[in-house]
């Protein structure tokens, strides 16, 4: 019965909280976060490399990186007692370089297959499913530059291999999102 309520009242309250989500950050955790520490290390020590996230769905979290990550690379740019300038231009060049890749099918899960079908209701085939299009509205929605950001629509099997490491020039990756 608790179960139902609260689902009921997530139901909604949901509609109201992305609204608001749009102007404030609802959930004020950020550094307590694997992804803000892993942010605070890679702009800290002007570690070169792009973001890759798996599994973006509709950019909720790929947006909160972006954020994430943005935020702390302009902090290090900043003046302080240890900057030394030149650091600071090879910080500042890591920043200007960094782009953000979204692997997802875009068209939801695949037919689930072993443990999956024993698992959640939730993960059915076609649950999660977010267009490409749609997803770059929700980024634009936020205002992150397009520029920076490379869609790879595909199962990570289909998508993680040679043809895409040339495909997209891709060195290194400095922080990884599973």
């Amino acid at each position: 019965m608790q179960y139902k309520i609260n689902k009921t009242l997530r139901n909604i309250l949901y509609p109201f909280r992305k609204l608001v989500e749009k102007f404030v950050n609802v959930t004020d955790k950020t550094n307590d976060t694997i992804l803000f520490k892993a942010a605070c290390l890679t702009a800290a020590e002007a570690i070169e490399g792009d973001y890759f996230e798996f599994g973006v769905y509709q950019g909720t979290n790929f947006k909160r990186a972006y954020k994430i990550i943005n935020d702390r690379y302009e902090k290090e740019c900043q003046p302080h007692i240890n900057s030394v300038e030149s650091s600071v231009a090879e910080i500042k060049s890591n920043w200007h370089n960094i782009r953000y890749f979204a692997f997802d099918t875009f068209s939801g899960l695949p037919v689930p297959d072993e443990i999956d079908k024993q698992s959640y209701s939730y993960f059915t085939e076609g649950n999660f499913s977010c267009t490409v299009n749609d997803f770059h509205n929700n980024l634009l929605e936020a205002r992150l530059p397009l520029d920076k950001v490379v869609t790879v629509p595909g199962l990570f099997n289909n998508t993680c291999n040679d043809e895409t490491l040339s495909k997209f020039p891709i060195k290194k990756a400095s922080i990884i999102y599973i």
